[in-house]
């Protein structure tokens, strides 16, 4: 070793590079992108209250399964009937909620077509 490195490995401070993680770290120190974000305890419990697939699969009826004036519940005050027209009409507690259409338009009603319900 040099002269020079010497006097430069001399001059570091003893434990200079002990470094020691800290047991927490402030979440500003982490950057959010699509693939790391942070969810509260709120989003989370949200998240854990939907459906997965599986569980939709089993709901929900498929069209073809209703004939043209027949009505199927799914519970919870929620009812799918369809018409005459072969439209399908989404209904909650007897109100109109949404309707799909036989071209596969999905629409939703506005609260004017349900009296403000």
């Amino acid at each position: 070793m040099s002269k020079e490195d010497k006097a430069k490995l001399d001059g570091i401070a003893a434990g200079a590079n002990n470094y020691v993680l800290p047991s927490t770290l402030p979440a500003s120190m982490i950057t959010q992108d699509d693939d790391h974000y942070f969810v509260t305890k709120y989003q989370n419990k949200k998240l854990q209250d939907l459906y997965n697939k599986g569980e939709i699969d089993n709901l929900f009826v498929k069209k073809t399964e209703l004939n043209r004036t027949q009505a199927f519940t799914l519970g919870n005050g929620w009812k799918i009937e369809a018409n005459a027209t072969g439209e399908l009409a989404f209904t909650f507690n007897g109100v109109e909620k949404a309707k799909l259409g036989t071209d596969g338009a999905f629409r939703s009603v506005s609260l004017e077509e349900t009296g403000g319900n």
